[in-house]
């Protein structure tokens, strides 16, 4: 029991907000229309997050208070960004009807630096 709680806290020290570009990303996935995306829209407001890996995914906790999602698909919204190489994948988990994770990778599996250097979102395709 012990360890459990250990374990749990150092996830919650790890928590922070949305960078500019996360936040945006969210917003642009959550306003697109799908079964569910008011409720999600409105869980990722002052929700928190972690990096999980180095191409800048992120783990998603959302405040207890918010109102689950009647989602159909653990995936329901995600989006492609065009590079000049190969393109960016962004995924938006949802389990339980709750947002859980933004699951971002590049085509070619390569691996690609971090979610924040991205500077222009204009080429930003999404689909549900």
């Amino acid at each position: 029991m012990h360890l459990l709680f250990i374990l749990e806290f150092k996830h919650m020290k790890d928590l922070r907000s949305p960078s500019q570009t996360e936040n945006a990303i969210l917003n642009i996935l959550a306003s697109h229309e799908f079964p569910g995306n008011i409720e999600i829209k409105n869980q990722l407001n002052n929700c928190k997050v972690r990096t999980i890996d180095k191409d800048g995914s992120i783990e998603i906790k959302i405040n207890a208070d918010k109102k689950r999602a009647n989602v159909k698909e653990r995936i329901p919204v995600e989006a492609k960004l065009e590079t000049d190489t190969y393109p960016i994948y962004f995924l938006l988990h949802v389990i339980d009807g709750y947002a859980v994770e933004l699951e971002v990778y590049k085509a070619d599996s390569s691996g690609y630096d971090h979610i924040n250097k991205i500077e222009n979102l204009s080429k930003l395709h999404v689909f549900a």
